[in-house]
């Protein structure tokens, strides 16, 4: 049962390895003033952080413990470009998005590492309501909107969640995630298991089986 579960989280680690070299942002000096990829928050279901109780691992959305994700995804081509994660299933989305740690935080005190800085000036993404409030960065659907409009933002997001459905048929996760000892080893032994289906998925992606175009 040790060699198992040491030779998994092994090989788990190799593939989420590859990350840097498959998940990457490519932009072109065309991109500047074009809608060029889509962001969305995902939460997994986790036990609970018992040596670490809070509310903040709270997901309201289904109730559960969980761990956060941000993925970003291009809309050029079945590419996954950014992943930034773990946060407590209770951080807002945009809040990941700024690289702040609360959602009112000044923006001189944001972390440079955050997708708001990554995004070159002028590159625009799609996004649900989560993301109001930069609206220099991120287009989500308004009333004024046309209706042809309305259409491919609300393609561009199901495109994205059709990704989130192709890492969730993964059953690590899928169910709730019990492994690890320990906050920041379970929360390390997740960040290695979503790097490395995010790498297997984009691998599939560019071998016969890629998001629908919008």
């Amino acid at each position: 049962k040790k060699y198992i579960a040491s030779t998994v989280r092994k090989y788990t680690k190799l593939f989420a390895s590859l990350k840097y070299l498959k998940i990457k942002m490519d932009f072109e000096d065309g991109d500047v003033d074009t809608i060029v990829y889509t962001v969305d928050g995902v939460n997994f279901a986790t036990s609970e952080f018992r040596k670490h109780p809070s509310t903040r691992w709270f997901d309201h959305k289904s109730h559960n413990s969980g761990l956060k994700y941000e993925f970003a995804v291009s809309l050029k081509e079945s590419k996954l470009i950014w992943i930034n994660g773990p946060y407590p299933a209770s951080v807002h989305d945009i809040t990941i998005f700024r690289g702040g740690k609360k959602k009112d935080q000044k923006q001189e005190d944001w972390d440079t590492n955050s997708l708001f800085f990554a995004v070159p000036d002028g590159v625009m993404g799609v996004a649900d309501d989560g993301y109001r409030g930069e609206p220099k960065k991120i287009v989500t659907t308004k009333s004024e909107h046309s209706s042809e409009m309305k259409n491919f933002l609300g393609r561009a997001k199901n495109r994205q969640e059709s990704l989130h459905s192709r890492l969730k048929s993964f059953n690590i996760l899928k169910n709730r995630f019990r492994h690890g000892s320990g906050t920041d080893d379970r929360m390390q032994f997740h960040k290695d298991c979503v790097y490395a289906v995010c790498v297997i998925v984009q691998y599939d992606m560019e071998n016969g089986h890629p998001l629908f175009e919008v």
